[in-house]
């Protein structure tokens, strides 16, 4: 097309070139308070929930749980009535649960069949400073793979027969963390000071061990069945993060599972997810995704939950002047919370409740 210009007065012809203009569909814009209702409606907590624990690890994916009680209440709470937090302990007992690192370097609880992939992916990430920190403690590489075998020749394919043994049901068994401290000691490894901690949880990490049916630990494929890693592994982890979180942000789930920003925008690209924006920030989430209403009613969440835990940027549920009580203090804790419409009120601790100021 020929359109006409002036430069000085004087008319020239010039050339402008059109190209088409693809229409792209506007993100939707969400209010804080559709956020909170989505957060709590993905998160099973607004009155849908699952049939039983296994059901919700599998919708969760992972559990905070260093605070095994914590986390009880939270994989029951999300069950359904009539659930009850004895049903967790069977679930571990039997395999069908698996309490262990897989990220962050911290004890989550997830079905058995994602132990194996999300371990593999995100749980050497965690291990930054280890070689400093096994350095303090007095301990070198050759001492922990020692303890690693020896403690994997120990479960496997042997009967309890020797002190903190436990039989797993399979063929194989476990030891207990005294019984590692005891296997630790006779190989000549001090497990005091917190020795046998450390390697318990790199050799977690490492997926060399896992954690068995409570306190103990035994060879990694002799508790963790095995399973087909996903074929786009960060892919499903973003859609499920998203499943059970969304709205969430590229650094919520950055944050959660210990990868890179790069790492989540790259799956982002190639995952099933849409877009919506709230106060200029944008949020992601499952492809077809509906607002799910308002947030209503009070509920009691244990310590770690999930609702606070699932996000680097919690001020959609807690205002940050509270930060400091509610958590992640300095020492990492976060308090068991009262929230009322999705917004902690309160926290608390048996019977008593401190309402924030």
């Amino acid at each position: 097309m020929v359109v006409l210009g002036s430069s000085k007065g004087w008319f020239r012809p010039y050339l402008r070139v059109y190209s088409p203009v693809m229409d792209v569909p506007e993100a939707r814009v969400i209010t804080p308070t559709e956020a909170r209702a989505a957060r709590s409606h993905a998160q099973w907590l607004d009155g849908r929930s699952g049939d039983g624990p296994l059901d919700v690890a599998q919708h969760m994916l992972a559990v905070q749980a260093q605070n095994y009680g914590a986390a009880r209440k939270a994989l029951s709470m999300r069950s359904g009535r009539g659930h009850t937090t004895t049903e967790v302990d069977a679930a571990l007992t039997n395999g069908d649960l698996i309490r262990t690192w897989p990220m962050r370097g911290t004890h989550h609880i997830m079905a058995a069949a994602d132990v194996r992939w999300l371990t593999e992916l995100c749980g050497k990430r965690a291990l930054g400073g280890v070689e400093k920190r096994r350095e303090g403690l007095g301990l070198s590489l050759p001492e922990v793979s020692l303890i690693s075998s020896l403690i994997i020749d120990t479960t496997t394919d042997t009967a309890a027969e020797r002190d903190g043994a436990v039989e797993l049901g399979n063929g194989h068994s476990a030891l207990t963390r005294d019984g590692v401290k005891t296997l630790m000691t006779e190989a000549g490894v001090d497990p005091d000071g917190g020795r046998s901690s450390h390697i318990l949880r790199y050799l977690c990490q490492m997926m060399e061990l896992v954690q068995g049916p409570g306190e103990t630990f035994t060879a990694f494929d002799n508790w963790v069945p095995e399973s087909k890693s996903p074929d786009a592994p960060m892919v499903h982890l973003v859609e499920r993060h998203l499943a059970a979180r969304a709205p969430a942000t590229v650094a919520d789930i950055a944050w959660w599972s210990g990868q890179t920003q790069t790492a989540v925008k790259k799956a982002v690209a190639e995952a099933a997810v849409g877009e919506v924006t709230m106060n200029g920030v944008e949020y992601l989430v499952p492809e077809g995704w509906e607002p799910a209403g308002k947030a209503t009613g009070t509920l009691q969440l244990p310590a770690f939950d999930e609702y606070l835990m699932g996000y680097k940027d919690r001020t959609l549920a807690v205002d940050p002047m509270h930060t400091p009580v509610v958590g992640p203090t300095k020492n990492g804790l976060v308090a068991p919370v009262v929230v009322r419409d999705g917004v902690v009120i309160a926290t608390w601790k048996g019977d008593d409740i401190t309402y924030l100021e």
